[in-house]
C-alpha cells in the first residue's frame, strides 16, 4: 500500500474578540512542495509501514489594540521548515494457548524557523524588534504488545493483557520523558449477545502518573439495544474524574 499526500495554502482575516481585532495569514512557499509519502509492506506475517513529509511556508500577522489615546498596531511575520519520519514493524504471532500482536515504532520530527520580526506603532512612534526562535528536533520511539488469551474459561470470554513502553526525546527539553504502562480488558458476551466489558490501564512515567478503569455493558432485547459505560480517571496530583453514559438505539 502506498500514498502521497499534499497540503495547500490557507488564509484566515479580520479576527476580533471586541479589544482586539487581528489578521493572520499562512501562505506556503509552494503548496505542491508540501508533501508527504506513506507505505505499508508485508514481509510474511508482519507488516513494516513508513512515512515521510516535509514543508515551508509563511506565517505573518498584524494585530489591533484598542487604547484610549491611539490604537496600537502590532505586526510579525516569520518563515519556517519542517520536516517529519517515522517507521513501525507489527505483526501477529499465533499460539496454542495466546496471540501475540506486538509494535515497535520510532517517530522523528526536527522544525525551525527564522526570528520572528515584531513591529508596534502608537503616535508614529515604530518599534522594531526580533525574537529568538531556537531549532525544535525531537523523537518518539514506542512498543506495545498485546497478549490475547484464547479459550479463557469458554468461547463466551476474553481476556487481554497489554504492556506498553515509550521514550519522548522533547522538541525544547533536553530530557528525556519516558515510561511504561499496561491494560488488562476483559469482556463477557452471554447467549443473547448481551456484553460486559471491564478495563484497566495504567501508565506511569519519570514526571506523571495516571490510571484509569472503564467499565462497559451492552444489552440487547427486542427492537431496542443499551449501553452503559463507566470511567474513572485519577492523575499524579491526586485529580479524580468521573464520566457515565448511557445511551438507546431502537431498531
Amino acid at each position: 500500500y502506498r500514498q502521497f499526500v499534499h497540503r495547500n495554502w490557507y488564509k484566515l482575516d479580520k479576527v476580533s474578540d471586541g479589544s482586539t481585532s487581528v489578521g493572520v495569514s499562512s501562505i506556503l512557499a509552494n503548496p505542491n512542495d508540501y508533501s508527504g509519502f506513506y507505505e505499508a509492506l508485508k514481509v510474511n506475517d508482519f507488516f513494516i509501514n513508513y512515512y515521510l513529509s516535509g514543508g515551508a511556508g509563511y506565517h505573518k500577522s498584524k494585530v489591533k489594540i484598542k487604547n484610549t489615546v491611539e490604537d496600537i498596531k502590532t505586526s510579525t511575520g516569520y518563515g519556517y521548515i519542517a520536516s517529519y519520519a517515522g517507521t513501525a514493524l507489527s505483526g501477529v504471532i499465533e499460539q496454542k494457548t495466546f496471540s501475540l500482536r506486538s509494535s515497535l515504532g520510532l517517530d522523528l520530527a526536527v522544525a525551525s524557523s527564522t526570528s520572528p520580526t515584531v513591529q508596534m506603532e502608537q503616535l508614529g512612534v515604530k518599534e522594531k524588534g526580533k525574537i529568538d526562535s531556537p531549532r525544535y528536533r525531537g523523537s518518539r520511539w514506542f512498543s506495545e504488545y498485546i497478549f490475547d488469551l484464547k479459550d479463557f474459561k469458554n468461547d463466551s470470554e476474553s481476556l487481554e493483557i497489554a504492556p506498553r513502553l515509550f521514550c519522548d526525546d522533547t522538541f525544547k527539553y533536553s530530557s528525556k520523558n519516558c515510561g511504561l504502562g499496561a491494560y488488562v480488558y476483559y469482556k463477557f458476551k452471554d447467549k443473547k449477545d448481551n456484553n460486559l466489558a471491564v478495563r484497566f490501564d495504567h501508565e506511569q512515567t519519570n514526571l506523571t502518573q495516571r490510571t484509569k478503569f472503564r467499565f462497559y455493558q451492552n444489552l440487547n432485547i427486542p427492537d431496542v439495544s443499551m449501553d452503559s459505560g463507566a470511567n474513572l480517571m485519577v492523575d499524579n496530583f491526586g485529580k479524580t474524574q468521573i464520566e457515565y453514559n448511557f445511551n438507546f438505539y431502537f431498531h
